[in-house]
């Protein structure tokens, strides 16, 4: 699926009188990665909760290809081309590396409006398509049959993003990739996304390493205290004296 725009308009969220997000204006064109920096608690995790579907705002909009998509379910919103992983991994143990991300793939079949004229048959070969296409791009074909609980910690990041792939979303949004990998790791991670980027995926996540940032983004956001506080190329952003004091100067990162 190609990219797709992704628009938030004023959108606020609130639990009681806390402001978990005030006033977001965000546009995010097709291709590319923009990363989401920010201290604890600054409204990222809110901010993926609000695009995905499992936050409603408060008030604002949220459009994706011209479309408005708050107040729609999860399920929906991820048939429209926006799919997403976990800082805490989703992955089933009991259940093989193909399976798991075949979930991914036959989610994408029952909630696709063309499969309901779709015979049986190719609908099953539709999803086996789409898992072994996710399981190709992430490099996992040889574990396919693999009991998931085996994997290492890094093969399940790649599992989760697997999954993620094979319902060929326009959108691709992670949190927190990085968390957990090592050096070495992390640099076949940064090789990847831009790999994913250059077939014309776009691209959006939260992530605490900031020279992985610096390497991989395009474009960075950066959120305080459920504010835009700046936005910009990695250089302009880490060069901002708001963010400077906000964010790189605390130690929380």
């Amino acid at each position: 699926m190609a990219g797709a725009e992704l628009e938030l308009k004023n959108v606020s969220l609130r639990y009681g009188g806390v402001h978990a997000l005030e006033d977001i204006n965000i546009r995010l064109g097709t291709g590319g990665i923009t990363g989401l920096i920010g201290p604890n608690g600054a409204g990222k995790t809110s901010l993926f909760n609000v695009i995905t579907g499992f936050s409603r705002p408060s008030a604002g909009e949220v459009r994706f290809d011209g479309q408005r998509i708050d107040g729609l379910a999860v399920q929906q919103i991820a048939r429209r081309g926006i799919a997403r992983t976990f800082q805490n991994l989703r992955v089933f143990p009991g259940m093989t590396v193909f399976d798991n991300v075949s979930i991914g793939a036959l989610s994408r079949q029952q909630f696709s409006l063309r499969s309901l004229w779709t015979p049986r048959r190719d609908k099953q070969q539709a999803v086996t398509d789409a898992t072994w296409a996710a399981l190709q791009r992430t490099g996992l074909s040889e574990l396919a049959f693999e009991l998931s609980a085996n994997l290492s910690y890094g093969k399940r990041k790649y599992l989760e993003i697997a999954r993620a792939l094979a319902l060929q979303p326009a959108l691709l949004i992670l949190d927190e990739p990085a968390a957990g990998l090592n050096d070495s790791e992390t640099a076949a991670l940064a090789a990847f996304l831009l790999q994913l980027k250059q077939q014309g995926l776009s691209l959006l996540l939260v992530e605490h390493d900031l020279s992985l940032v610096q390497k991989i983004c395009d474009r960075v956001l950066v959120l305080s205290s459920g504010r835009l506080l700046a936005e910009g190329s990695p250089q302009q952003v880490m060069s901002n004296p708001a963010v400077i004091e906000s964010y790189l100067g605390s130690e929380e990162y």
